[in-house]
C-alpha cells in the first residue's frame, strides 16, 4: 500500500474537499500520534544530555557567584529534588526541541482547511516569528540574566559593614557576643602567629596521606577548600559583615530562568502582532502612532505583571525592549502597508 503524502489544497473550489466529522477525528488522531512519537524521541535525547542542559542553564548563576567570591553551588531542600528537577528540565527541553515537529503536524491538520492565500500568510510570518522568539530568549539569557544576577549578589556585598559590638548596657545584660572572655589578655592579629594557607591556581592532583589533609585557597575558583580522606570539601564563605549568606536554591533558580525566558520570547513577538494587524487591515500604523502614549502605559503595566520578580531592574529590562519593539513594529507596518493605505481611522 502506497504511503499517503500530506496534501494541502489550492484556492480552487474543486480542491476544497469537505471532510466528514469522522474523517476529521481520524486525521486529528493521526497527527497526535505522529506528534507524540516524535516528542518521545526528542525527550529521550534531551534526557540523555540533561546534565549538559542543566549545566548550561546554571552557567550564568555560577559565573556570577564566582565573580563575587562565592562557591558556584546551589542547594536543595528535599532529597529527591535534584532528580525530579533534572528529569523535568529534560522533558521540557525535549518538548521545546520537538516543537517544530509538533507545529508541523498541527499545520498539516489545520492547513487542509485553509485557502492557498491564507497559507501563504502563515508561511510569510512563521519564520520571522520563530526568529523573534529565539532572539527574546537569547536577549534574556546572555544580557538580562547576567545583569540581574550580578545586581542581586552585588547588593548583598554592598551591605557588608563592620561587625556589631555590644554596648556597656548590653554587656551587663549578658548580650556580649563572647561573654566570659577577657579580650585585653588576647593578642592582636599582628602580634599572633598566623598559620599560612597556600593560594593556588589549581587543586592538587594527589591526595594527602590517610589521617592528614590539605587546606588551601583556589584563586581561580575563589574558594577555600580542604582535601583529605579521598574527597575535597568547599567551605561555605560569605562577605565579612554582610547581612546575608548567599544560599541559592536549585529548583527556584531553574523555575525563574525557564519562566522568564518564555516571557521574553513571547514579548519579542510584539512587532509581528503589529505588522499582522496592519496588513490585514484591523489597525493601521497611524493608529498605533496616535495612541503611542497609551501603548507605553500598557507596556509598563505588562512589564510589572509579567516580570517574574518585583525588582525595578528586571521590569526595566523587559519594558525598555518592548518599547523599542513597539516602535520597530510600527515602522515595519508603515513600510509594509504604504502611505496611501495608511489612512488614520476615525475616532
Amino acid at each position: 500500500m502506497a504511503k499517503r503524502k500530506p496534501h494541502l489544497p489550492d484556492d480552487s473550489e474543486e480542491s476544497q474537499v469537505r471532510m466528514g466529522f469522522g474523517e476529521h477525528l481520524e486525521e486529528l488522531r493521526r497527527r497526535l500520534i505522529y506528534s507524540l512519537l516524535g516528542s518521545v524521541g526528542f525527550i529521550a535525547v534531551c534526557l540523555y544530555y540533561m546534565y549538559d542542559i542543566v549545566g548550561f542553564l546554571l552557567r550564568p548563576y555560577r559565573l556570577a557567584l564566582i565573580a563575587h567570591g562565592y562557591p558556584p553551588y546551589l542547594g536543595y531542600a528535599k532529597p529527591a529534588e535534584p532528580v525530579i528537577t533534572f528529569l523535568g528540565i529534560g522533558v521540557k527541553a525535549g518538548l521545546i526541541v520537538a516543537s517544530p515537529w509538533i507545529i508541523y503536524q498541527l499545520w498539516l491538520f489545520v492547513g487542509a482547511g485553509l485557502y492557498k492565500r491564507e497559507r501563504k500568510l502563515v508561511y510569510k510570518y512563521i519564520g520571522p516569528s520563530a526568529i523573534l522568539f529565539l532572539l527574546g530568549v537569547a536577549f534574556f539569557y546572555f544580557l538580562v540574566l547576567p545583569l540581574t544576577l550580578n545586581f542581586f549578589i552585588g547588593f548583598n556585598d554592598a551591605t557588608a559593614k563592620t561587625q556589631p559590638h555590644a554596648t556597656w548596657i548590653e554587656k551587663k545584660l549578658g548580650l556580649d557576643p563572647a561573654p566570659g572572655i577577657d579580650f585585653n589578655k588576647l593578642p592582636t592579629g599582628d602580634a599572633a602567629t598566623m598559620p599560612a594557607i597556600p593560594i593556588v591556581s589549581a587543586d592538587p592532583t594527589t591526595m594527602p596521606a590517610i589521617g592528614t589533609g590539605h587546606l588551601y585557597f583556589n584563586a581561580v575558583d575563589g574558594q577555600l577548600k580542604f582535601t583529605g580522606a579521598g574527597h575535597t570539601w568547599v567551605m561555605l564563605v560569605g562577605k565579612e559583615g554582610a547581612f546575608f549568606v548567599n544560599l541559592p536554591q536549585f529548583d527556584e533558580y531553574l523555575d525563574f530562568v525557564t519562566f522568564t525566558a518564555l516571557v521574553f520570547g513571547v514579548a519579542f513577538e510584539l512587532p509581528m502582532v503589529i505588522l499582522i494587524l496592519a496588513q490585514i487591515g484591523i489597525v493601521m500604523p497611524s493608529t498605533f502612532r496616535k495612541f503611542r502614549k497609551y501603548a507605553y502605559f500598557i507596556i509598563a503595566l505588562v512589564s510589572c505583571v509579567a516580570a517574574p520578580s518585583t525588582d525595578v531592574l528586571t521590569m526595566m529590562c523587559l519594558m525598555v525592549p518592548l518599547i523599542g519593539l513597539y516602535e520597530a513594529g510600527v515602522l515595519a507596518a508603515s513600510i509594509a502597508v504604504g502611505k496611501e493605505a495608511d489612512v488614520e481611522e476615525p475616532e
